[in-house]
């Protein structure tokens, strides 16, 4: 069973992170942010970090990170479809029964697996810049490019280590197959063995907004009032393709790299 990706966003945006974390965690808010044990390792000092206003969790220990869904499918040992439903129950939210072609569905699973690894391969990015290995990454922005703690975490930056196969080692111990990870733009696939596109870099992942708030989500929105949204093909394609080229332009002329 697949969902539209409105009925996935209303499931999220109805369960609050830090109410859904703080039946498994104890958390304790400091600043703007909670702070807890993390539940993916074990650790005496807490660095495991859940943001109400990003509705994001990340733990500066192990890396482990992403929304409430991936929280719940990661503590629970849950398939997406069984976290969605779990979180649709505990909000009310009825999910519709809908049925999808094979092709459709086919399309769907991709999809969401293709958001999954990319969320994966970043959240491994910061975790090396944050390791003693990725310190000259972390000098890079932190003293050449005058970039806060703050601003990396915000913006994903990261680093991807010396070794060329460091990334696809990762992804084939969290269950990737070869054929699926050469789909992905982050490894290669060769006789030998996988190999990393990217490797003793830093890295400046980009999640398109169009592809997470799809246009027709925010289409359908605007229409819910009774208001015409005109050139809606225009709008598509401006944020699916144009607006985040232009963000990533903007964000390395911040950082004085353009």
């Amino acid at each position: 069973m697949y969902y539209p990706d409105e009925v996935i966003e209303e499931v999220r945006m109805k369960n609050d992170i830090v109410d859904v974390i703080s039946g498994y965690v104890k958390l304790q808010k400091k600043g703007a942010n909670y702070f807890g044990l993390c539940p993916f390792h074990n650790e005496k000092s807490p660095s495991f970090s859940v943001s109400p206003g990003k509705q994001m969790y990340y733990c500066f220990g192990c890396g482990a990170g992403g929304n409430v869904l991936t929280f719940v499918m990661e503590y629970e040992n849950y398939t997406f479809q069984e976290a969605l439903q779990s979180l649709a129950d505990r909000a009310g939210v009825t999910l519709p029964k809908m049925e999808y072609s094979k092709e459709a569905r086919e399309q769907a699973e991709f999809r969401a697996r293709l958001l999954e690894v990319n969320k994966l391969a970043a959240n491994y990015f910061y975790y090396q810049m944050k390791q003693p290995q990725g310190k000259i990454a972390y000098e890079y922005f932190h003293d050449k490019r005058k970039l806060t703690d703050e601003t990396m975490l915000r913006f994903g930056l990261g680093y991807s280590n010396k070794t060329s196969d460091d990334l696809y080692r990762f992804l084939k111990e969290k269950g990737y197959d070869d054929a699926f990870l050469s789909q992905t733009g982050l490894v290669t696939i060769e006789e030998r063995g996988g190999r990393d596109k990217f490797w003793n870099r830093v890295m400046f992942p980009i999640f398109l907004i169009g592809w997470i708030k799809t246009p027709d989500y925010v289409i359908e929105e605007m229409e819910s009032t009774g208001d015409t949204f005109r050139r809606k093909k225009l709008y598509r394609v401006m944020i699916r393709y144009v607006v985040p080229v232009m963000m990533f332009v903007l964000f390395l002329q911040s950082t004085g790299i353009l």
